[in-house]
């Protein structure tokens, strides 16, 4: 007899789970056998949610916003989204430009979901975010990663991206600043991009969830305000969990032309209803409040940051320095050499038998040879695992 399991669909059966979800997993499975275990592999701030922003998710408990909203979000959000982003972007925009959802991975898919037919090519630079490749195949799209260079930060360069179009390519994945790498793009940079992206007619999907963690004197530059052409063409996907630290809340926003955001909460209606009031109240509270939280969270990542950089600059690994968000991505590959291991797989499996430190292995970002480790933990923590790596390399 034919069992259940014997009849997922195609897309259902072949997609793995999430791998930093899972290497996270195992991290809090060995601490919980007893191991003395450091991980690494956090995709989220070790900060508490701003005081003034958990009051108002209590307040929309107490005050009884526990319901359905509209598919797109409360109309005073999605006014509230608008309003910061025109004064981010020095711009005017609509709420009817905005779509809220329940974190900014699900409108990701969803707008694969209204974008993409069957053999659409999707680009991306490798390395990339460990579910974007995942997503595509999961819409029946077609992957295509793009090879980009350390020397140029593991950036993706206009030339390579025109050279990797053909006639099946639709959309361009882009996220600014960059996980695994830190990288961040500069203006002319993306107006490069965006030049590729008019003469070869394609759309583009610009996932900025990390705009406000830059450090040094850098601001952020979206690629939706580099070039006249490019509103009509890209849909901005973010949102409060990297930046208020709400990953748990699961709120997070797009941003477009109307043409794509109402086919996207119509999408969003039939496949999640909408998203929590609660949330959506405790983002509005974060999208209207200070933004002093925000500050003080960046600047204790960049006292991290410099930290890490110092400890892999004494080391010789090659690394993309991390200009934006709360990771360091190293290539593994003097100690691959060294100890005649195959890849970062093996490197990162011997690094928690030997030293009890997790990173996440490069493969989750299409770069076998590379590992990411998330300075988003205490600077004892990651003082201790500069340590214990010291001697693994040694």
């Amino acid at each position: 007899m034919e069992r259940f399991s014997d009849r997922l669909s195609l897309s259902g059966g072949g997609i793995e789970a999430s791998k930093t979800l899972a290497v996270t997993a195992l991290a809090r499975k060995l601490k919980s056998e007893g191991r003395d275990i450091l991980s690494l592999t956090a995709g989220e701030p070790d900060f508490c949610t701003p005081a003034h922003v958990a009051d108002a998710g209590v307040e929309a408990i107490q005050s009884g916003a526990t319901r359905y909203t509209a598919a797109a979000g409360e109309p005073a959000l999605r006014e509230a989204v608008a309003r910061n982003y025109s004064a981010r972007w020095d711009r005017e925009l609509r709420r009817e430009q905005v779509c809220v959802s329940s974190g900014a991975k699900p409108l990701l898919y969803y707008l694969m979901s209204v974008l993409l037919d069957p053999g659409d090519e999707v680009l991306y630079p490798r390395p990339f975010w460990v579910s974007y490749e995942a997503m595509v195949k999961m819409r029946s799209g077609r992957p295509k990663p793009i090879e980009t260079r350390l020397e140029e930060g593991l950036k993706l360069k206009a030339a390579d991206l025109d050279a990797s179009v053909t006639d099946r390519s639709k959309l361009l994945l882009l996220n600014n600043p960059t996980n695994p790498t830190g990288a961040v793009y500069s203006r002319k940079e993306l107006l490069e991009l965006a030049e590729v992206v008019r003469d070869r007619d394609l759309l583009v999907i610009s996932d900025e969830i990390y705009e406000d963690l830059l450090y040094g004197d850098l601001s952020h530059q979206s690629l939706y305000t580099v070039a006249p052409w490019m509103p009509e063409r890209t849909v901005v996907v973010s949102g409060v969990s990297k930046s208020f630290a709400m990953t748990g809340w699961r709120l997070g926003y797009a941003l477009g032309d109307p043409a794509i955001i109402v086919p996207l909460a119509n999408y969003q209606s039939q496949a999640l209803s909408s998203p929590s009031q609660i949330s959506q109240r405790a983002a509005l509270a974060a999208m209207d409040g200070p933004r002093e939280p925000i500050e003080a969270m960046r600047l204790a990542f960049e006292e991290r940051r410099n930290l890490v950089c110092d400890f892999f600059s004494a080391t010789g690994f090659p690394f993309v320095d991390p200009q934006g968000a709360f990771y360091l991505f190293f290539d593994t590959s003097p100690v691959l050499e060294a100890r005649g291991w195959e890849d970062g797989n093996r490197f990162c499996s011997e690094l928690i038998e030997e030293e009890g430190v997790v990173l996440v292995p490069g493969d989750a970002f299409g770069m076998p040879n590379y590992a990411r480790l998330s300075f988003a933990a205490s600077e004892d923590d990651l003082r201790s695992a500069f340590e214990r790596l010291g001697r693994f390399f040694r």
